[in-house]
């Protein structure tokens, strides 16, 4: 019997244990997060059914107190994409942990504890346009947390996300760097096995120009820790068609396009993913063009 009640003690002292295991003093103490508050908790709101309504770019101040309950806020999706939802510190340290379910208020679509600033909770989530819940508690539910809670809306596509915004080469430098997250899939290469990659590129996709005459040449690659595609058309709205050149085969994906004409012609660049998102190196190791021209009329075909 004794040795029973010793098992139930340590086994108790060990749920104890780790219950408050996130007790040891913060490297640094964390900076108030209370800049640009353009929303306050408003109590009731321990349901899904009382759950504060939560705008994207609008941070809101809220507080678990007492200790043990919940807080429940709407979040309205009307853009869909890449979310970056997370708490920070009220005006005083704190440890939260945080939940997203769906319009049912049952599935559970994530959760995190500690992956912001100190303890407290960040997620990033790509959601479709609808409703969502997100529920935060402080961590073991038997303290109170001053918070803010904020919620990122995705950032605005790229200027050159489409062929009319389309940026020339001829001013960029031989290496950069563009994100891709922001951008849409607006253009593939086509389908596999026939597509001018090979496969078919799924992904956000952005897009760069050269006006290529007699002689003219350019050499690209791209690289990045996506599953990457680039290929090389003249037509945006047939590139299945138009795609002279094109790569998929594993990072980094090059072209290699000599134009085999007189007449000065209009490439598009594509720098696309077969599927995902992320940063890509782009290289362009030779071009030879025509130079610029008048790119407004061809703007206005897209």
């Amino acid at each position: 019997m004794m040795k029973k009640l010793l098992l139930i003690a340590v086994m108790l002292g060990l749920a104890a244990g780790a219950a408050f295991a996130k007790d040891e003093v913060l490297e640094k103490p964390l900076t108030p997060d209370d800049g640009d508050i353009r929303a306050t908790e408003s109590e009731p709101n321990n349901s899904c059914a009382t759950a504060n309504l939560i705008t994207p770019g609008d941070p809101m101040t809220a507080a678990i107190n007492p200790a043990g309950e919940y807080d429940y806020f709407r979040l309205e999706v009307s853009t869909a994409g890449s979310y970056t939802i997370f708490t920070g510190p009220g005006d005083a340290y704190g440890d939260t942990q945080m939940y997203l379910y769906a319009s049912n208020c049952t599935t559970q679509l994530a959760y995190d504890d500690d992956s912001g600033d100190g303890y407290y909770s960040r997620f990033v989530v790509t959601l479709a346009i609808g409703t969502y819940y997100i529920r935060i508690n402080e961590y073991g539910n038997n303290g109170t947390v001053n918070y803010i809670l904020r919620v990122n809306a995705p950032a605005p596509p790229p200027p050159n996300d489409t062929c009319a915004g389309a940026i020339n080469l001829d001013v960029m430098p031989q290496s950069f760097t563009v994100d891709l997250c922001p951008a849409a899939n607006n253009y593939s290469p086509g389908v596999y096995p026939t597509s001018c990659t090979g496969w078919s590129a799924n992904g956000p996709d952005v897009v760069y120009y050269a006006i290529l005459g007699a002689g003219g040449q350019i050499d690209a690659c791209i690289n990045g820790s996506n599953d990457l595609a680039l290929y090389l058309i003249t037509d945006c709205g047939n590139p299945v068609a138009s795609c002279v050149d094109g790569d998929d085969s594993g990072n980094p994906e090059c072209i290699s396009w000599s134009h085999p004409g007189t007449e000065s012609t209009f490439y598009y660049l594509i720098v696309d993913t077969y599927s995902g998102c992320g940063v890509v190196t782009v290289t362009v190791d030779n071009l030879v063009s025509a130079g610029e021209s008048s790119f407004s009329s061809i703007k206005s075909l897209y």
